[in-house]
């Protein structure tokens, strides 16, 4: 009884310790470089003095005497601001991530909640290798260049031996809950870019939701309505799936595959989420300034710090400046002052499911009529206290990422073209020297592990896209839905060339957009069938061809523009199908009466979002619970199903007349929902009403700390199709989920005015002043200088200083 009641006093005397420690800096920390701080430290590993001047912004602006110098600068100002962000996204990549988490969490796999295991993500994470990859990555640096990273590592390193004692959350917990930070390597860095490449890669999540649609009898042709809405796809070239599909009944994907996933949707913040992007250059011919203009805004996910980290670094091999990923010292978006280059993801498929038959007694699986050996992959996962071992077998294609129990005679392995890329990291060297489009093109060229569309523009004038990444040459299937493991027919057979993928250098029509959607390329298919609608680069060639010259403020009302074009698509057919039916008299005329943009303040674009929502969940009402929850939160834009619309025949419907019906019935449902969430206001509620935005930070939610950490919940605009993106999960939640998470704008004929914005600031920390400070601006759609030029440096007053020197 004493212990008991000793125990429970020391409990309240921890939470009321814990409560008081909240609020001040013992927990969270204040974060690094302090407000006016100048200071000089003596630290090993470089050979001359290193400054890092932090601009306004927190930005920090690196100059060194000697190229290793200036990454081991970068590494230290990095460190200084996303060290956790680096930590956890490298655990992860790595495949270690329950060292530094709790062991089990509560998530929802294909329709029912369940704990899963953290190892289970590790031991998926190490299956794909990113920790290989890194490696190859690594390896395939010239010595000079690897030599860089080791700088930067040691750079990482020497800001956490200086402040050790001062780190901020999570390693300041006190009672034994924080954590020794292990050594930063290189190959840390090479991981983590392998992780965020599989990020981009697609249609994984198309062929994940078709496995479940094909196993519970789906037909084809509805299947690949609701994967590919707006595609001509002709269901006899899948009809290998029939066949298939019986076999898929007992398929169990492994615990670790779904969950990574979650990391991919941003639910526990450390990957981005539906990824997106618009960028466009344009030629000095249609340019005020007269010379080349470039627009860049990835769109990822809801997640707090940002994914983003700002940095200039000025030494005599490199002086650039732009945005990095944390934990990856070379600049992805941004310019040199000769250069500029901008990156969206293309949606390329590069990775390809297989259903395998497999004798799980013989341990042999069948192509043809051959019975193979399967192959095995053993290793360890870590956890806090121990070592966590786990066994896969391997076919021919790749591993197989679906369980295997003694009476398993159906199993799904993976491909990935990246694991034969091995130039990337090299060719990304290359971008940030590169002079020119042509030389952008060079290092493009170079980047087989990422899927990208890279835009470019130079000060001479010049613009340029080249389509980036390694992709398969498929024979006997497209690789949308997974091959046919037994069918030797179905094969990889090389890579498709560079040329052939897309691209163009200073066109007649004097700009270049993408955003996501089909290239105009012969050899389109071959990267993708998975490509993102054509409304916002169709919208952005509409502003770009309305005037026939633009500057940067033009570029920025672009990248505000919330008007959708998928709207004027679908919505003529909308109307006429509502047309007639009493009930639906007064939806029709909102529709009817709307201006097509959706701001948040817009009546109108409320009752279409809550008509496409309800579309899409009525498109999948005769799902089960696993698939419709694999489709609503696995398939990336899944808000073209509405894409469906002008098509008179479909998987859905068969002739016009159903088609209105099923309208209308989408139609109905989207009239009660409306009425049930604004029974006495909606003849005022607007769109940002529901669409909310609230970013959202791992720790947010953590007891005592965690209101620091929360950002106000704001009324958002734009959906998927917008310019301005706003992209939500219709279906599941009207809260924007994805958003433009870096806004960058250049003038190549003066590029020290650069403009940028994110949403947040650059700190991880929440009692920093930069944790949130462009957040205002961000939201506005408005942006700041990145200061680059010698003079504008030396004009600006620093918000903080820090002089590195040669020490012991």
């Amino acid at each position: 009884m004493a212990k008991r009641i000793f125990w429970r006093a020391m409990a309240i005397a921890i939470v009321v310790s814990a409560s008081t420690l909240a609020c001040g800096k013992a927990w969270v920390g204040l974060g690094f470089p302090l407000p006016g701080e100048a200071d000089s430290l003596s630290v090993p590993g470089i050979s001359d003095d290193v400054s890092i001047d932090f601009d306004h912004l927190y930005i920090p602006h690196v100059q060194a005497a000697t190229d290793a110098d200036a990454y081991f600068g970068i590494g230290y100002a990095m460190a200084s601001q996303r060290l956790f962000q680096m930590d956890l996204l490298r655990h992860l990549a790595r495949g270690d991530a329950a060292r530094i988490a709790k062991l089990k969490v509560r998530v929802r796999q294909f329709g029912k909640g369940e704990k899963i295991d953290f190892r289970e993500v590790g031991a998926f994470m190490k299956l794909l290798d990113f920790e290989g990859i890194g490696d190859r990555l690594i390896e395939g640096l010239s010595p000079e260049r690897r030599a860089l990273l080791q700088s930067y590592a040691d750079g990482v390193n020497a800001f956490v031996r200086a402040n050790e004692k001062e780190l901020s959350m999570p390693y300041s917990l006190p009672l034994g809950l924080g954590r020794d930070f292990a050594p930063w390597s290189p190959g840390d860095s090479g991981a983590i870019m392998a992780m965020m490449a599989f990020t981009l890669s697609k249609n994984i999540d198309e062929e994940t939701a078709g496995l479940f649609m094909l196993r519970e009898g789906v037909s084809i042709p509805k299947m690949l309505t609701l994967l590919a809405p707006d595609y001509d796809l002709d269901p006899k070239d899948y009809a290998y799936l029939e066949r298939l599909a019986p076999k898929l009944r007992d398929l169990e994907f492994m615990p670790g595959y779904e969950m990574f996933r979650l990391f991919v949707q941003g639910e526990l913040h450390v990957s981005p989420d539906t990824a997106g992007s618009n960028n466009w250059v344009v030629a000095p011919s249609r340019s005020r300034t007269g010379n080349a203009l470039l627009a860049n805004d990835p769109h990822l996910g809801r997640m707090m710090p940002g994914y983003w980290w700002l940095g200039h670094v000025r030494s005599p091999g490199y002086d650039v400046a732009g945005a990095f990923i944390p934990g990856v010292p070379n600049v992805i978006i941004g310019h040199n002052g000769h250069a500029a280059w901008g990156m969206t993801m293309v949606k390329g498929d590069n990775m390809d499911l297989a259903v395998e038959e497999i004798d799980p007694v013989a341990l042999t699986y069948r192509v043809g009529d051959e019975w193979r050996p399967l192959g095995d992959t053993s290793f360890a996962v870590s956890g806090k206290k121990r070592k966590f071992p786990k066994s896969f077998y391997t076919t021919d294609f790749g591993p197989i990422i679906t369980t295997v129990t003694p009476t398993t005679r159906t199993a799904i392995s993976v491909r990935w073209a990246s694991w034969f890329s091995d130039q990337s990291f090299e060719a990304s060297f290359d971008l940030m020297t590169a002079r020119s489009v042509y030389e952008v093109e060079a290092a493009a060229k170079r980047i087989g592990l990422v899927t990208l569309n890279l835009v470019a523009a130079d000060s001479r004038g010049n613009i340029g896209w080249f389509v980036t990444g390694d992709y398969p040459r498929r024979v006997g299937y497209s690789g949308f839905m997974p091959k046919d493991g037994t069918d030797p027919g179905q094969q990889w057979d090389g890579f498709v060339g560079f040329h052939e993928r897309a691209g163009a250098v200073n066109p007649e029509r004097g700009f270049i957009a993408t955003a996501n959607h089909r290239p105009d390329s012969p050899y389109a298919d071959a990267i993708s069938h998975s490509y993102a609608s054509s409304h916002r680069v169709d919208r952005i060639t509409e502003m770009l061809d309305s005037n026939p010259k633009h500057g940067i403020d033009d570029l920025r009302a672009q990248q505000a523009d919330v008007k959708t074009r998928q709207a004027a698509l679908i919505l003529p057919i909308v109307i006429a199908a509502g047309n007639g039916d009493a009930d639906l008299a007064n939806y029709v005329d909102e529709l009817r009466s709307w201006n097509h943009q959706l701001s948040v303040g817009s009546h109108g674009g409320l009752y279409y979002q809550v008509f496409v929502a309800n579309f899409v969940l009525h498109a999948i009402r005769d799902l089960s619970p696993e698939s419709r929850e694999a489709f609503l939160s696995s398939v990336q834009f899944n808000q073209q199903t509405v894409e469906a619309i002008p098509r008179e025949r479909t998987g859905l419907w068969s002739n016009a007349a159903e088609r209105a019906e099923f309208i209308r019935a989408a139609m109905r449902a989207a009239k009660a929902e409306l009425e049930e969430k604004f029974p006495k206001t909606l003849a005022k509620a607007t769109w940002g009403d529901l669409h909310q935005l609230y970013l959202k930070h791992p720790l947010s939610k953590a007891p005592f700390v965690g209101k620091k950490y929360r950002m106000e919940t704001l009324p958002y605009p734009g959906d998927a199709q917008t310019v301005n993106a706003g992209g939500y999960r219709p279906g599941m939640t009207y809260d924007t989920q994805y958003y433009s998470a870096l806004r960058f704008l250049i003038d190549m004929g003066d590029p020290g005015a650069a403009r940028v914005s994110f949403p947040g600031g650059q700190s991880e920390n929440a009692n920093h002043p930069a944790y949130s400070n462009m957040f205002d601006a961000w939201y506005e759609v408005q942006d700041y200088q990145l200061l680059f030029d010698a003079d504008d440096l030396a004009a600006a007053t620093m918000a903080a200083r820090i002089r590195l020197e040669p020490g012991n």
